[in-house]
């Protein structure tokens, strides 16, 4: 469990220096949201069991980038190992890599950064192409694309 807070603020720190990182000058189009700009990493836990169902529980890693980059920042790299390591010690199962709810509904609506779809889609690679890089067989791996027209 203690791993897992560990992973969590990571995560969290890999949020605080996204944010910090994003160009926000005025003479810019607005910066999109951070969520916007995540991939989330989701896995099934079964040493832990749901209370209400008994099911075990799906636990989540996302992943924050800087505007229009593709490429992990490197807390995010270091957030990574960490949860390549919770996936291949602890053996958690099913592990999908996709862009978050929210950059999924950005897509649909058109909004966005230019060429998001295909960012989107180079991150969540990105972030697929390091969990092997750290161990995580790539057959254990689902990935998730964008939804988006043309991507």
């Amino acid at each position: 469990m203690t791993r897992l807070i560990l992973v969590a603020m990571m995560g969290v720190l890999t949020a605080v220096g996204a944010a910090l990182a994003a160009d926000t000058r005025h003479d810019q189009k607005p910066v999109i949201g951070i969520e916007e700009r995540a991939v989330i990493i989701s896995a099934i836990d079964p040493d832990h069991r749901s209370v209400l169902t008994g099911e075990p529980e799906r636990v989540t890693f996302p992943v924050y980038f800087t505007p229009s980059e593709a490429r992990p920042t490197t807390e995010a790299r270091l957030a990574l190992t960490a949860v390549a390591d919770e996936i291949t010690v602890r053996g958690l199962e099913q592990v999908k890599v996709a862009p978050s709810t929210e950059a999924q509904a950005s897509l649909r609506r058109g909004e966005g950064e230019l060429g998001e779809g295909a960012l989107s889609a180079d991150r969540v690679l990105s972030v697929s192409h390091m969990l092997e890089s750290y161990g995580v067989p790539a057959h254990w791996i689902d990935i998730e694309l964008p939804d988006a027209a043309g991507v």
